[in-house]
């Protein structure tokens, strides 16, 4: 089996918790933290790769995934909800914006066969495997019948030293 590698960023946000203190408005820097990051999960079987991304909120017109022969690339936006008139956000966890997840893919894989599903907020791409034919044992031939990569026949006996090699085909007859 492939070992399938997905380096990836984690940022983990700060807890805040102040047992018995009022809220305090939203500190302004928090604004350029990074934006929303789907957690990933890749699972395998025998027939596929499965692809688990979390996508809470999000609609399929907003993402898109697309398939290469080394790369899954999965992106889309999480648009922020409006504040309303005299609404003030006093904690911010929840992350908004365009995002891109490109994780690299093992080989064999069966790219035009994919599918993508957005259901409950998780997005599932299944890339299925190629298969191939198991390996076929060859025989060993005698060392008297050795054949060149298209089937005829030839010599297993070196040539003779100051000889000319013999073509294969026979002369061809002088006309008289």
């Amino acid at each position: 089996m492939a070992t399938l590698r997905i380096p990836r960023r984690r940022v983990d946000g700060e807890a805040r918790e102040r047992p018995g203190l009022p809220l305090e408005r939203l500190n302004p820097l928090d604004e350029l933290l990074p934006v929303f990051d789907p957690d990933i999960e890749v699972r395998e079987t025998r027939e596929c790769y499965r692809f688990l991304a979390d996508l809470p909120g999000l609609q399929q017109e907003n993402l898109e995934v697309l398939v290469s022969a080394d790369l899954l690339v999965i992106t889309g936006e999480r648009s922020r909800e409006p504040q309303g008139d005299g609404e003030q956000v006093f904690v911010r966890e929840r992350r908004f914006g365009t995002f891109s997840c490109t994780l690299p893919l093992p080989w064999g894989l069966d790219g035009p066969k994919a599918t993508a599903s957005l259901h409950d907020g998780v997005l599932e791409v299944l890339l299925p495997k190629l298969f191939r034919d198991p390996p076929t044992r060859l025989p060993i031939n005698a060392k008297a019948a050795v054949s060149d990569a298209c089937g005829a026949p030839r010599s297993t006996e070196p040539p003779l030293p100051g000889s000319i090699p013999r073509s294969p085909v026979p002369p061809r007859p002088r006309p008289s």
